[in-house]
């Protein structure tokens, strides 16, 4: 027995160290460890490459969610293509995206007409006219500027004029008072805002003369608007 041992003395020797080396436990070859050789639940973040888990290494091609931590997953670790419909993605806090509005602010160019032209004694008259339309279902807020310019050569004159509605109807339900004096030009301006509901609407400067003007160069009564939509 003796020289049993000693003939294989360099293989005991072997034997104990390899038993020493891997703890007491079964040895591996290399690229042999399966699932069913790791206890389950047992592989932790440390023991994971860092971009070394991805949708090829899962069965089916697919990670479950139950296998990531919730919200733990961001940026490049997300494949966009991937991702469904944000939830209530056609809503902004509860609005319908077609119901978003428009609040540019839109300013039409200014409409003038000769001042003369609506210098009638006695009548309202609408100056610098034009047209805004208001879509169903929406409000616009309007802002109007109106100016007056005139120049009575004899004698003095005195009118009303306001921002205006269809009408006219001023929008402040009155109207500036200004007098154009005997000789001199005389400009007055005044503004107004106003909502519009859906509909058809004609805007301008109304005037109100207490007597016709003779025609002058350069004397122009001008309308301009700014609005946006403010409203459904």
């Amino acid at each position: 027995m003796i020289s049993y041992i000693r003939r294989n003395l360099v293989a005991f020797v072997a034997l104990f160290v390899a038993i020493i080396m891997t703890g007491g436990g079964v040895a591996y070859a290399a690229n042999t460890i399966r699932s069913s050789d790791i206890v389950d639940g047992q592989v932790k973040n440390q023991d994971l490459a860092d971009n070394s888990v991805g949708t090829h290494k899962i069965q089916d091609g697919s990670v479950l969610g139950a296998d990531i931590k919730d919200d733990s997953l961001s940026g490049a670790d997300i494949k966009e293509s991937t991702l469904g419909p944000v939830p209530d993605a056609n809503t902004l806090q509860g609005w319908p995206l077609g119901a978003i509005l428009d609040v540019t602010r839109h300013t039409q160019e200014t409409f003038a007409d000769p001042t003369y032209q609506c210098s009638k004694p006695g009548v309202w008259s609408e100056c610098g006219k034009t047209t805004l339309d208001v879509p169903a279902g929406h409000t616009y807020t309007v802002t109007i500027w109106s100016s007056v310019t005139a120049d009575s050569p004899t004698i003095s004159v005195q009118a009303q004029f306001c921002p205006s509605i269809t009408g006219p109807t001023c929008v402040d339900a009155r109207g500036e008072t200004v007098t154009f004096a005997a000789g001199d030009l005389v400009n007055a301006a005044t503004s107004a805002t106003v909502k519009l509901g859906a509909g058809h609407y004609d805007l301008s400067t109304a005037v109100l003369f207490s007597f016709g003007l003779a025609p002058v160069a350069d004397e122009n009564t001008v309308t301009t608007i700014e609005y946006y939509d403010s409203g459904f």
